[in-house]
Protein backbone atom coordinates (compact mmCIF):
# COMPACT_ATOMS: atom_id res chain seq x y z
CA UNK A 1 0.00 0.00 0.00
CA UNK A 2 2.76 2.50 0.58
CA UNK A 3 4.69 1.27 -2.41
CA UNK A 4 1.50 3.40 -4.21
CA UNK A 5 0.80 5.81 -1.28
CA UNK A 6 3.94 7.77 -1.85
CA UNK A 7 4.08 8.06 -5.34
CA UNK A 8 0.97 9.36 -5.65
CA UNK A 9 1.46 12.20 -3.19
CA UNK A 10 4.95 12.97 -5.09
CA UNK A 11 2.82 13.63 -8.20
CA UNK A 12 -0.13 15.43 -6.07
CA UNK A 13 2.39 17.98 -4.68
CA UNK A 14 4.31 18.48 -8.20
CA UNK A 15 1.13 18.94 -10.09
CA UNK A 16 -0.45 21.17 -7.21
CA UNK A 17 3.15 23.42 -7.33
CA UNK A 18 2.96 23.80 -11.16
CA UNK A 19 -0.56 25.08 -10.87
CA UNK A 20 0.31 27.78 -7.91
CA UNK A 21 2.93 28.60 -10.61
CA UNK A 22 1.07 28.75 -13.66
CA UNK A 23 -1.57 30.99 -11.67
CA UNK A 24 1.16 33.14 -10.07
CA UNK A 25 2.37 34.02 -13.43
CA UNK A 26 -0.78 34.92 -14.61
CA UNK A 27 -0.69 37.03 -11.89
CA UNK A 28 1.97 38.54 -12.19
CA UNK A 29 2.09 39.25 -16.16
CA UNK A 30 -1.18 42.04 -15.52
CA UNK A 31 0.79 43.74 -12.89
CA UNK A 32 3.69 44.26 -15.30
CA UNK A 33 1.88 46.82 -17.57
CA UNK A 34 1.59 49.44 -14.44
CA UNK A 35 4.26 48.11 -11.97
CA UNK A 36 7.38 50.06 -12.27
CA UNK A 37 6.09 53.96 -11.76
CA UNK A 38 3.56 52.51 -9.26
CA UNK A 39 6.37 50.70 -7.42
CA UNK A 40 8.76 53.34 -7.51
CA UNK A 41 5.92 56.10 -6.71
CA UNK A 42 4.85 54.56 -3.88
CA UNK A 43 7.62 53.70 -2.87
CA UNK A 44 8.92 57.03 -2.29
CA UNK A 45 5.73 58.13 -0.36
CA UNK A 46 6.28 55.54 1.92
CA UNK A 47 9.78 56.58 2.39
CA UNK A 48 8.50 60.04 2.76
CA UNK A 49 5.81 58.93 5.52
CA UNK A 50 8.36 56.79 7.41
CA UNK A 51 10.48 59.22 7.33
CA UNK A 52 8.67 62.12 8.83
CA UNK A 53 7.16 60.02 11.15
CA UNK A 54 10.19 58.45 12.60
CA UNK A 55 11.47 61.90 12.41
CA UNK A 56 8.81 63.57 14.70
CA UNK A 57 8.62 60.41 16.93
CA UNK A 58 12.11 59.62 17.66
CA UNK A 59 13.86 63.00 16.43
CA UNK A 60 16.43 63.20 19.59
CA UNK A 61 17.29 59.77 19.86
CA UNK A 62 18.08 59.34 16.24
CA UNK A 63 20.56 62.17 16.37
CA UNK A 64 22.04 60.69 19.98
CA UNK A 65 22.51 57.60 18.20
CA UNK A 66 23.60 58.84 14.41
CA UNK A 67 26.31 60.78 16.78
CA UNK A 68 27.45 58.16 18.74
CA UNK A 69 27.75 55.98 15.13
CA UNK A 70 29.89 59.44 13.78
CA UNK A 71 32.06 59.40 16.73
CA UNK A 72 32.80 55.62 16.79
CA UNK A 73 33.89 55.54 13.19
CA UNK A 74 35.84 59.02 13.37
CA UNK A 75 37.13 57.19 16.35
CA UNK A 76 37.94 53.79 14.48
CA UNK A 77 39.23 55.73 11.46
CA UNK A 78 41.78 58.23 12.64
CA UNK A 79 44.78 57.87 13.81
CA UNK A 80 45.63 56.51 17.08
CA UNK A 81 47.52 59.76 18.38
CA UNK A 82 44.90 62.34 17.31
CA UNK A 83 41.37 60.29 18.47
CA UNK A 84 39.26 62.20 20.47
CA UNK A 85 39.69 61.67 23.72
CA UNK A 86 35.78 61.91 24.76
CA UNK A 87 32.76 60.95 23.12
CA UNK A 88 29.71 62.19 21.52
CA UNK A 89 27.93 64.88 23.90
CA UNK A 90 26.37 68.21 24.33
CA UNK A 91 27.54 70.57 22.04
CA UNK A 92 28.35 74.05 22.84
CA UNK A 93 27.02 77.09 20.94
CA UNK A 94 30.59 77.80 19.87
CA UNK A 95 31.52 74.18 18.92
CA UNK A 96 28.66 73.92 16.80
CA UNK A 97 29.71 77.17 15.11
CA UNK A 98 32.99 76.66 15.02
CA UNK A 99 33.52 72.48 15.14
CA UNK A 100 35.99 73.10 18.09
CA UNK A 101 35.87 72.88 21.52
CA UNK A 102 35.26 76.93 23.61
CA UNK A 103 38.52 78.41 24.48
CA UNK A 104 39.66 77.20 28.11
CA UNK A 105 39.11 80.57 30.64
CA UNK A 106 41.58 80.97 32.87
CA UNK A 107 41.28 83.17 35.91
CA UNK A 108 43.63 85.16 37.89
CA UNK A 109 43.45 86.74 41.59
CA UNK A 110 43.00 90.68 41.70
CA UNK A 111 45.06 92.08 43.56
CA UNK A 112 42.54 92.91 46.14
CA UNK A 113 42.62 89.13 46.78
CA UNK A 114 46.08 88.76 47.24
Amino acid sequence: MAGILYPVLVLGGLYANYFSTKELDDISTLEKTRRPLSDFWSGICVGVIIGVWAGINYGPSLKYAWETLDWMSRWALSPSEKRPPNGPGPQSSHQAQTGRPPPTQVYYPSAHQQ
